[in-house]
């Protein structure tokens, strides 16, 4: 069985649970209810279900256990505070779902972007070792036949050769960091994780951290909220969970008072859904500025070297021709 089949089977009964207890129906209940109904093949999700409901995280293994890891966590800190975590699986599921969907359309566009810097990168290298090895040396014979200098902007690239290099090769690099940022990210975000911290280091990726993280607190606090704790301790442990850091973003903060005052105001269930939706955008449009700087930054860095080569090429064809 793989993986990808026990996860749809795993998402379809738990649905049915939710949909169940949204009617006021037990969770024994209701398991059984899907025994009797669904095929026999189904029988070993609906045992993991209930192995998972109490508390036996083990059972995970025989999934893609990193998209779980976030479940067993909150059912963890659920279970610290006494509360009833047999819907809490149901309730994440959506959660996932939209996370690996965020994902997905994150890796869409950052997969084509990753593309196009690697044939950038490609093809400033082959011009970079055509210009380097055949076209200026010939200029510079050329010159020492006619007993004539060549340009002085021609000789200095002429003379930094390795410089030359060892920037393309920085650029490189650069697309390298970028592509291994990209896998990190999507991996973090399909997982419903937080974002590593050394992500606050990165120029740019800062703001998308704290964004992301907000983000995952509210969804925690929600999460944890449905399963009866208190609003003040379901925000306590989603923003421990999350990591959040709002200091570099005043927007954020602004709704974190949003939440506090909601929470005192006992209306958190009607902003959390909100401020989701509102956070949710700020972090797609975060992905899009990180894209279009990255883009911008590659396109210039190999604009100037290549057209600094064509420069140093024409140069000489230029002194010739004033001479001749």
């Amino acid at each position: 069985m793989s993986s990808t089949k026990d996860e749809q089977k795993l998402a379809l009964v738990s649905r049915m649970l939710s949909y169940q207890q949204d009617n006021g129906e037990s969770t024994p209940v209701t398991l059984k209810q899907l025994s009797s109904k669904l095929p026999e093949e189904y029988r070993e999700t609906i045992d993991d279900v209930n192995r998972i409901i109490s508390g036996d995280a083990r059972v995970l293994s025989g999934y893609d256990s990193a998209r779980f890891l976030m479940l067993i966590k909150l059912m963890n800190v659920a279970r610290s505070e006494g509360v009833d975590t047999t819907t809490m699986l149901a309730n994440i599921s959506q959660s996932v779902t939209e996370a690996i969907n965020q994902a997905d359309d994150f890796w869409g566009v950052f997969q084509t972007l990753m593309s196009y810097l690697v044939v950038v990168f490609a093809i400033a290298m082959m011009v970079v070792s055509i210009f380097m090895e055949k076209v200026l040396p010939e200029f510079r014979d050329v010159f020492d036949d006619f007993n004539a200098e060549l340009p002085e902007f021609t000789r200095f690239v002429l003379d930094n050769e390795l410089a030359l290099f060892i920037i393309v090769i920085g650029i490189g690099q650069c697309v390298l960091v970028s592509a291994l940022l990209s896998v990190h990210i999507k991996g973090r975000v399909s997982a419903f994780e937080p974002l590593s911290r050394w992500c606050r280091l990165i120029p740019g990726i800062r703001d998308l951290h704290s964004i992301y993280g907000y983000y995952l607190y509210i969804q925690y606090a929600r999460i944890l909220m449905q399963t009866g704790m208190k609003s003040v301790d379901a925000l306590s442990h989603g923003k421990i969970l999350a990591q959040v850091d709002t200091d570099n973003i005043h927007e954020l903060s602004i709704l974190d008072d949003g939440v506090a005052i909601a929470s005192d105001m006992r209306v958190l269930d009607k902003e959390l859904p909100h401020q989701i939706q509102q956070v949710s955008v700020k972090f797609i449009k975060q992905m899009t500025i990180i894209r279009d700087r990255i883009t911008r930054s590659t396109q210039a860095a190999t604009g100037v070297i290549i057209g600094g080569l064509i420069i140093a090429m024409y140069l000489p064809i230029f002194q010739l021709g004033s001479t001749t």
